[in-house]
C-alpha cells in the first residue's frame, strides 16, 4: 500500500507523473514516407490510407529503422534495442525483416524503401518525415464519438497533491484520444442525445492504486470497469483504454459486413489479441461471446457474436449459439438459425466433439438454399467446407453451395478471396484438385503474399505446409508450419493451436529437429487449456514421439493410445502418414497387440477409406509378418502397400519402407529399390531414417541388394535394420 505523507511525496508524484508522461509522449509520433503513414500511438501502418497489419514485433523493428532512416543499423543493433537482448538467432531477424518488407510492399508489386545491406544491416532509403506528436495534436478521426470525460475523483487520499486530479484527468483524455476518441471541452447539456460519459475514480488498492471507471454509453446500461497498477497514471490509462476498447466492440457491431472487407465477426477477433477489460465491483472478465448489454444487438450481430466466440474457443459459445438458433427458430429467423446452427457446429468441433458436426452443417447449408445474404451465404459455404473438410465428412451440397466456393468473381484483393483460398487447400487435402490454380506453386506464392496475422492466416500457412509436405517440398513445408505456430500462439482463435503444434511436431520428429519439438511439447504443457480433450492427446502424441526418438518405443506405445481417441476426430489434420507412426511404434516395440489393435481399428467403419484403408492395413500385415520372421512376405507386402497408396505423405514413407525391405531378398530387384527410392524424394536427404536409409543402400542400391542376398535377418537380432527404416 502506497503512503501518502506529505514530506517527500509531492516529488515522488512530480517523478511519477513525468515518468509516465514521457513514456506516453515517446509513443506518439508519426512518420511519413512515400504512400505510407505510420503513427506509433495507435501503433498503425497505412498505405494510401488503407490499414497494413504487422505482427507486434515486426511493428518495433520498422519504427526503429524509420528513426535511423538513412543509416544502415546493423544486426547486432537491432537485437539490442529491438529484442532488448533476448536470445534469438540472426535467422529471427531475418524473418521479422521479410515481414516488414511484405508489408511495405507496393499494390504495383514493387518493393518498399527497406533495403539489405550485404553482412552489414538493414537501412530505410528515401524521404522520411518524422514528428513527435503533442498532446494538444491527438485528436479523434473526424466522424468519431466525442465522450464527457471529467478529470478523475481522489478516494482515501489524503496527502495527495492539489494538481493531481487534473494531471490525472488530461492523462486519461491523452490515452483516449490516442484511441481515436474526442473529448467534450464542456460539460454535456441535458437531453435525449448526450455524448457517452466516462467518469472515473482513483483510490489506494492491493497493487498500488485502482482506477474504477464508470462508462454511460447508453442511459441504462452503466458498465463500471477496473485497472490496477503501482501508478496511478497508469492505472487511468489502463482503464481509459478498457473504455475505448469496448466502444470499438460497439463500432464492430454496429459496422455493416462488407462483401470487399472482413465480416463483424472475423473483426471482432482483432480485439480478441488485447486483454479484456475487467468488470468493476469484483465481477468476471468481459466474456468473449460479448454478452454484455452495450448495445442493442440484433440477431445479425449476435450471430457475428456467437460465431467469433466459436472460433475463439469461449467455453460459452455453444450454449449461445443453442440459444441463439432457438430464438431465431421461433420467429421464423431462417438465416440467423442457419449461422447459429454453423457457430453450434464449430464450438463442437473445436471441444473435439465431431460426431454431430456433418449434420449440423447439413441442416444449416439447407435453410439457405435460397441465400437472402449474399455476402454472408458466402461465408457460410466457406465454414460449412472448412467443418466437413476438417472431420473427413461427406454431405450432399446444394449446388449454389459448390458455385459459392468455386465461383470465379471472387474479389482478388478481398477478405473473401481467403475463404476462397482455404476451400481449395482443405478441398486438395481432402484429396480432389486445386481449382482453377495452376498448380500448387501459385497456391502457396498467394498465400504467403498476404500480409494478414490473424488466426485465419494461421491456418491457411498450416495447410499450405501440410500441402508442401505432401508434395515433397520438406524445407517449405516446416517453414510454413512454423510461421503457422507463431501466428497461431498470437492469434485469438485458440482451436487451431494444438492443430498448428501437432502438424509442426510430427514433421520435426522425422526431420530430427529435437529442439522445435520440445518447444512444441514445452508451448503444449505450458497451454492454459492443455486439460482440455484435444490439447492433452496433442500433447500425449508429441511427448510420444519424442520418446520414440530416443527409442523408448514401449514407453511411446500407451501415448499414442492415449491420443488416439481425440485425435482420430481431428480430420485432415490427422492423416494416414499418422497410422505409419503407430505402426512402427508398434512394431519397433515388438507389440503383436498393439498391430492388431491398429488393425482392427483400420476395419472400423470410421476408419479410412478407399486406397488409403488398403495401403494402411497392407502395411500393417506387413509388419506382422516381420514380427512372425518371414522378411520376404514382408517385403512383399510393403512394396504392394506403396504402389497401392494414393499420392501423400503417407505414399513416400511408405517407400523408404518398400526401398529398405530389399536388402532381405536373395533376388535382386534394382528397379523396385530405385524406384522407390525415386518416390522417396527429399525424405532420403532431409530425415534421420533417410540419410541413414541410403548408407545402408549404397549410392548404388543394386548392388547393396546383391551383396545382401542370402543374409536374410530375425527380429530377434539386435541390428535394428531388421526394421524397415522410414521417416514414420
Amino acid at each position: 500500500m502506497p503512503k501518502h505523507s506529505n514530506g517527500g511525496s509531492a516529488r515522488r508524484w512530480r517523478d511519477a507523473r513525468d515518468a509516465a508522461s514521457h513514456d506516453a509522449a515517446w509513443t506518439a509520433e508519426e512518420f511519413r514516407f512515400g504512400a505510407f503513414v505510420l503513427r506509433t500511438d495507435r501503433r498503425e501502418l497505412r498505405c494510401e490510407d488503407i490499414v497494413r497489419p504487422m505482427e507486434r514485433r515486426c511493428f518495433d523493428l520498422l519504427v526503429y529503422l524509420l528513426r535511423h532512416a538513412g543509416r544502415v543499423v546493423s544486426k547486432e543493433e537491432l537485437l539490442d534495442n529491438v529484442w532488448s537482448n533476448r536470445f534469438v538467432t540472426m535467422s529471427v531477424i531475418a524473418q521479422s525483416v521479410l515481414k516488414v518488407r511484405k508489408a511495405l510492399r507496393l499494390a504495383d508489386g514493387t518493393d518498399g524503401p527497406l533495403r539489405t545491406v550485404h553482412r552489414v544491416g538493414y537501412r530505410v532509403v528515401g524521404e522520411v518525415l518524422h514528428r513527435r506528436i503533442e498532446p494538444a495534436e491527438l485528436q479523434a478521426p473526424s466522424g468519431a464519438k466525442a465522450w464527457s470525460w471529467e478529470e478523475p475523483r481522489l478516494r482515501n487520499m489524503p496527502g495527495a497533491p492539489a494538481w493531481l486530479p487534473s494531471a490525472l484527468g488530461a492523462f486519461g483524455a491523452w490515452a483516449l484520444n490516442s484511441h481515436g476518441i474526442a473529448i467534450h471541452g464542456t460539460p454535456p447539456e441535458r437531453g435525449p442525445l448526450r455524448p457517452p460519459e466516462a467518469r472515473c475514480e482513483v483510490a489506494p488498492g492491493p497493487q498500488g492504486f485502482d482506477a474504477c471507471l464508470d462508462l454511460l454509453i447508453e442511459p441504462s446500461s452503466p458498465v463500471r470497469l477496473r485497472a490496477s497498477s503501482s501508478s496511478p497514471f497508469q492505472a487511468v490509462w489502463r482503464a481509459a483504454e478498457s473504455a475505448a476498447w469496448l466502444v470499438r466492440l460497439q463500432d464492430m457491431l454496429a459496422s455493416p459486413s462488407d462483401a470487399s472487407e472482413d465480416m463483424r465477426w472475423e473483426r471482432l477477433a482483432s480485439l480478441s489479441h488485447a486483454t479484456p477489460p475487467t468488470l468493476g465491483d469484483g465481477g468476471p472478465t468481459l466474456s468473449s461471446v460479448w454478452t454484455m448489454p452495450l448495445v442493442q444487438s440484433t440477431p445479425a450481430q449476435q450471430a457475428d457474436l456467437v460465431m467469433e466466440a466459436a472460433w475463439r474457443g469461449d467455453p460459452a459459445a455453444l450454449s449461445q449459439a443453442l440459444q441463439l438458433r432457438d430464438q431465431a427458430h421461433a420467429t421464423g429467423d431462417s438465416d440467423t438459425e442457419s449461422w447459429a446452427d454453423l457457430a453450434a457446429a464449430q464450438a463442437e468441433w473445436h471441444r473435439g466433439d465431431t460426431r454431430g458436426v456433418a449434420a449440423r452443417v447439413q441442416r444449416a447449408m439447407a435453410r439457405l438454399a435460397r441465400p437472402h445474404w449474399p455476402v454472408r451465404a458466402q461465408r457460410a459455404a466457406a465454414v460449412a467446407a472448412h467443418l466437413l473438410c476438417a472431420t473427413q465428412s461427406v454431405v450432399d451440397t446444394p449446388d449454389w453451395w459448390r458455385q459459392a466456393l468455386l465461383s470465379r468473381d471472387v474479389v482478388p484483393t478481398s477478405a473473401a478471396r481467403r475463404w476462397w483460398l482455404l476451400s481449395q487447400l482443405e478441398h486438395r487435402l481432402s484429396g480432389g484438385e486445386v481449382v482453377e490454380l495452376a498448380g500448387i506453386e501459385r497456391l502457396d506464392a498467394s498465400i504467403d503474399a498476404l500480409v494478414a496475422t490473424d488466426g485465419l492466416q494461421a491456418l491457411l500457412l498450416n495447410l499450405c505446409g501440410m500441402l508442401r509436405a505432401e508434395d515433397g517440398e520438406l524445407n517449405l513445408a516446416w517453414q510454413r508450419m512454423k510461421r503457422a505456430h507463431e501466428l497461431a500462439q498470437r492469434c485469438g482463435w485458440t482451436g487451431i493451436r494444438p492443430l498448428c503444434l501437432l502438424t509442426l511436431g510430427d514433421l520435426s520428429a522425422r526431420l530430427g529437429e529435437h529442439p522445435t519439438l520440445d518447444a512444441c511439447v514445452a508451448t503444449l504443457g505450458a497451454d492454459p487449456a492443455r486439460d482440455e480433450p484435444r490439447p492433452q492427446a496433442v500433447l500425449a502424441w508429441l511427448q510420444a514421439r519424442r520418446l520414440a526418438l530416443h527409442a523408448q518405443h514401449a514407453n511411446a506405445l500407451p501415448l499414442i493410445e492415449k491420443a488416439w481417441p481425440a485425435l482420430s476426430q481431428a480430420g485432415i489434420w490427422f492423416r494416414d502418414d499418422a497410422w505409419l507412426f503407430a505402426i512402427d511404434t508398434a512394431l519397433q516395440a515388438r507389440s503383436r497387440h498393439a498391430l492388431m489393435r491398429w488393425r482392427g481399428l483400420l476395419q472400423a467403419p470410421e476408419g479410412p477409406t478407399g486406397r488409403s484403408r488398403t495401403a494402411l492395413l497392407t502395411a500393417v500385415n506387413a509388419s506382422l509378418a516381420l514380427l512372425e520372421g518371414d522378411p520376404v512376405r514382408a517385403q512383399a507386402l510393403m512394396v504392394s502397400a506403396w504402389r497401392g497408396a494414393p499420392p501423400s505423405t503417407a505414399k513416400r514413407l511408405l517407400a523408404m519402407a518398400a526401398a529398405s525391405a530389399a536388402r532381405w531378398l536373395s533376388a535382386p530387384q534394382p528397379e523396385v529399390c530405385e524406384q522407390a527410392l525415386l518416390h522417396a524424394g527429399a525424405w532420403l536427404k532431409l530425415s534421420p531414417a533417410g540419410r541413414r536409409l541410403r548408407q545402408v543402400l549404397g549410392d548404388r542400391p543394386g548392388e547393396a541388394t546383391a551383396a545382401r542376398a542370402g543374409a536374410s535377418q530375425s527380429v530377434g537380432e539386435s541390428d535394428a535394420d531388421a526394421f524397415w527404416v522410414w521417416a514414420a
